[in-house]
């Protein structure tokens, strides 16, 4: 659960650095930052409601990100905001009501601006598993069905058909709202 701290920051500075920041519905910028306080576990949400003059920070259930890591944030076409980001151990549902524990890469979806996230997926297989390379910082790692990517600078983008593109230092991902939306398979079967 995330600190019931907020604060203003003037002069038109977010909280972190490498953001990931886009205009939700309500006309806010949203921004959402990296390495903000170091002892911090939680990732800090910018919100300005006066065009980037100044922002309020609260913190986020989300997993801060750390070193070599940028997260990336992209209000897609059917409505709600998606952001990739990268997880240390947080909790997805799975398709029998439990909780998997998943790390590594990671997509977020919010229907109220960035306020909540109430559907999370971990990016990597259902199933298996895949020696891959993340170049740069990322290096070697597993993908596993609760093993994603670990590092990477993230950018994205959704087509005209649905399909969203994610671009990681290396990797090219593509998915799309309803994968996205889908509980992990069991894997106890």
């Amino acid at each position: 659960m995330a600190p019931a701290l907020s604060f203003i920051i003037p002069a038109g500075r977010i909280a972190g650095i490498h953001a990931a920041v886009t205009e939700n519905d309500h006309g806010e910028i949203v921004a959402f930052g990296r390495l903000f306080r170091p002892t911090s576990e939680q990732m800090p949400r910018s919100v300005s409601r006066d065009g980037g003059a100044s922002f309020e920070v609260t913190f986020t259930e989300l997993d801060s990100v750390k070193g070599g890591q940028r997260p990336v944030l992209l209000k897609l076409h059917e409505g709600p905001l998606l952001l990739c980001s990268f997880s240390r151990g947080m909790r997805f549902p799975d398709t029998d009501g439990n909780e998997v524990v998943g790390t590594g890469l990671y997509g977020a979806l919010s229907w109220d601006g960035g306020y909540s996230w109430p559907v999370k997926r971990l990016i990597t297989l259902d199933a298996g598993e895949r020696a891959e390379h993340g170049g740069a910082w990322t290096g070697s790692f597993t993908l596993t069905p609760t093993s994603a990517e670990p590092k990477g600078y993230l950018t994205a983008t959704q087509a005209e058909d649905g399909t969203i593109h994610l671009i990681s230092s290396r990797n090219h991902y593509a998915f799309n709202l309803a994968w996205l939306q889908e509980r992990y398979p069991n894997q106890q079967s």
